[in-house]
């Protein structure tokens, strides 16, 4: 049994720092000296779930724990491959069982709340993230873990320090990885973020790093590689909402009407899916289609009442068909439901005033924005439109300037920016 132990902690070692060259046949050969040892199927299941073997890792899994239920590697392993592939109650109740056989234990209330994040239950997540690192201020699950929640909560590079720290610490492990290429493209890095993706989809076929690939891939104008990935994930996972979703922002991408048929399949899938709801409602916004969006929006929030970003959709709507007093409403609504949307819904709040003709408002609503983050290119943008409607053509072209200043090179408001200063007569440059 202590050989046993010792090939176990050089193989776990080995796993950690990613060399993995043999590790699947010394993980054979334990199982061949000892059949009936559970800790050695669940060491192959974390060297299969690394190699990308997901289906094969969940099978030593089960077999581990019909050896062991007290197995807590294969719990939390299951309960993660598990929570990947759309499976939350199967997965809650493996971290749950974790929970109750370690009660001290960081990792498996890390788990427990990485699972949270992972279903955007953030208050849950949050509660057990402080929990773990109460427990382990250097937990990589509760780390990555407080990335999910920083995404959650629209502060994509807190999420990436938290991120990066996770993968420093488990460099071979997809989770941290997942988590960061989710920051980086939020940041607008998209070819580190797609680097991110296809290290994860290299060692494990996770559908959520699937579909952040086809997001990457259509945020670098690749639309046919995303459409061709997309369909993968629709033959690899038929039954699961996230692969139609993904087939359908890659068709509408590329101009074909199937998009709302996709669409309608993974809400047949998840009714209650938000990110579908809000994509259906916003895509018949583009293509003016106001009636149906007004009717998907209303739909949505009947499905999901608790969602302020469906809220924000149907304010969307509203402004189309210029009900102002509506969309306000509905952004008053989903700041107290979310209140993690408050940039977004300042920004929103301060275009309806303008267009109601009501600069002060706006610009009050723009400064408390920056407040929130003094970089945001779209609040910059807007207080420019304010300043100048108040007769403030100083303040407007210094804030025109700091959308120059932080605003990509590729950002279609740095020439609506250049404009208004040039009107100005500031040059624009």
């Amino acid at each position: 049994p202590v050989q046993l132990m010792a090939r176990d902690v050089l193989i776990a070692a080995r796993l950690q720092i990613g060399q993995e060259d043999g590790l699947l046949d010394d993980c054979d050969a334990l199982i061949g000296l000892q059949p009936e040892r559970a800790a050695s199927f669940a060491l192959r299941a974390a060297v299969r779930r690394s190699a990308g073997d997901a289906a094969g890792a969940l099978g030593d899994c089960d077999t581990a724990l019909g050896l062991n239920p007290s197995e807590i590697s294969a719990l939390l392993l299951r309960s993660k491959i598990r929570g990947w592939t759309g499976n939350l109650i199967g997965a809650m109740a493996d971290a749950e069982i974790a929970c109750r056989l370690k009660p001290e234990a960081a990792e498996p209330i890390a788990t427990r709340a990485y699972l949270h994040a992972l279903f955007s239950h953030t208050e849950e997540a949050e509660r057990d993230v402080q929990e773990a690192f109460r427990r382990d201020p250097e937990e990589p699950m509760a780390l990555v873990t407080s990335a999910w929640i920083a995404l959650a909560r629209l502060q994509p590079r807190a999420a990436l320090d938290a991120a990066n720290r996770a993968v420093d610490l488990r460099p071979a492990l997809p989770d941290p990885r997942l988590v960061r290429l989710r920051a980086l493209y939020r940041l607008g890095r998209n070819e580190e973020a797609l680097a991110d993706a296809d290290w994860v989809l290299a060692r494990t076929r996770y559908v959520d790093a699937a579909l952040m690939r086809v997001q990457l891939l259509l945020a670098l104008n690749r639309m046919r590689e995303a459409a061709e990935e997309a369909g993968r994930m629709v033959r690899e996972w038929p039954g699961s909402a996230l692969p139609w979703y993904a087939r359908a922002i890659a068709r509408r991408a590329l101009r074909d009407e199937g998009w709302l048929e996709d669409l309608e399949a993974a809400l047949a899938a998840d009714p209650r899916m938000e990110r579908a709801l809000e994509t259906r409602t916003l895509g018949l916004i583009e293509d003016g289609r106001l009636e149906e969006a007004l009717k998907s929006a209303d739909a949505g929030i009947a499905a999901e009442p608790m969602s302020g970003l469906l809220r924000v959709a149907r304010a969307r709507a509203r402004v189309q068909v210029k009900d102002r007093a509506g969309a306000l409403e509905d952004l008053g609504e989903a700041l107290k439901l979310a209140p993690w949307l408050e940039l977004d819904v300042r920004c929103r709040r301060a275009g309806i005033l303008l267009d109601m003709g009501s600069a002060d408002g706006a610009a009050d609503e723009l400064i408390a924005a920056l407040r929130i983050d003094a970089r945001d290119v779209e609040s910059w943008r807007l207080l420019g439109e304010a300043r100048k409607a108040l007769g403030n053509p100083k303040g407007a072209e210094e804030a025109w300037r700091k959308v120059l200043e932080f605003a990509g090179e590729s950002d279609p408001r740095r020439a609506l920016a250049e404009r208004g200063i040039r009107e100005l007569g500031g040059g624009g440059k």
